[in-house]
């Protein structure tokens, strides 16, 4: 491997180490808060305003609710549902990282055309696809929870799917059709090396 390459490794790693320990130290976290949410909410200082996102085909608007639109006990109603998605799909990201810190290992052992990667790389194409099927789901539930705590005055809220997640679920698909070529190329380099 050439200087730079080796840079370049080295740079890989350590920010999918840096993601691997964000990730292992903020699940806990998460569920940790998700807990006192559920059995001890006013323990937590919770916003007095509530801010929502608004997507447009690439748009975004943030739009801050006046205080008295949301409730004191709807703002927990809030915090449980965020904190619950978030705990559910922490897994998928340590799942992710954790394949992406196998790959770099072998990579740095000068092995990356190996079976396992091929597989690693298949886990994390299906861990993509999940990722956005379990923030599609997120989405839909924190959209209707949204609508049944915010009250606001001559105004209609209703939950419709924007399906924001078919590029992820996308690009997870495009990830396993390459892990099926990285398996189909090892398939053939054992072949060549077999021959000769």
């Amino acid at each position: 491997m050439s200087p730079h390459e080796n840079r370049m490794l080295t740079r890989m790693n350590k920010w999918v180490n840096l993601w691997w320990w964000i990730a292992v130290i903020g699940a806990p976290v998460m569920l940790l808060v998700l807990l006192v949410l559920i059995f001890a909410p006013g323990r937590l200082p919770l916003p007095t305003r509530v801010s929502v996102y608004l997507d447009f085909y690439g748009a975004r608007l943030l739009g801050h609710m006046p205080e008295g639109a949301v409730e004191a006990s709807a703002r927990v109603t809030l915090a449980r549902a965020v904190y619950s998605l978030a705990v559910v799909e922490a897994p998928a990201i340590i799942i992710a990282v954790y394949q992406l810190k196998k790959i770099l290992e072998n990579v740095a052992r000068k092995t990356p055309f190996v079976i396992e990667n091929a597989v690693r790389i298949r886990i994390l194409g299906l861990t993509v696809i999940g990722s956005a099927c379990l923030r599609f789901g997120r989405a839909m539930i924190l959209s209707q929870v949204v609508v049944d705590v915010v009250r606001l005055k001559e105004l209609s809220l209703t939950v419709q799917p924007a399906f924001n997640e078919m590029n992820t679920a996308f690009y997870g698909f495009l990830i396993l059709i390459l892990a099926e070529i990285f398996r189909y190329g090892i398939r053939l380099q054992e072949e060549a090396d077999l021959t000769v």
